[in-house]
């Protein structure tokens, strides 16, 4: 698939909307910079994820759906429903 099938960038939206979602509906709202050390990446990075702009590995998805308390098989429901 190219980078700019509109599949592709369907679902680079939808996981950046569902993560920032996640990290919104936290109580204290979650800064970036916080998920982005924990999974182990750059603030900026994660912005750009968050933003739509690039897609997350599966690995790192994983590390994401562990830094906000899910599977990530509950993660991937989440984003195919947005």
């Amino acid at each position: 698939m190219k980078t700019n099938d509109p599949e592709l960038i369907r679902l680079r939206k939808n996981i950046g909307g569902v993560l920032l979602s996640k990290r919104m509906e936290a109580a204290d709202k979650i800064p970036q910079w916080e998920i982005a050390d924990e999974v182990g990446i750059s603030q900026k990075y994660y912005g750009i994820i968050e933003r739509g702009e690039k897609m997350p590995s599966y690995g790192l998805m994983w590390k994401l759906a562990k830094a906000y308390g899910m599977t990530l098989s509950e993660l991937t429901k989440l984003i195919e429903n947005y």
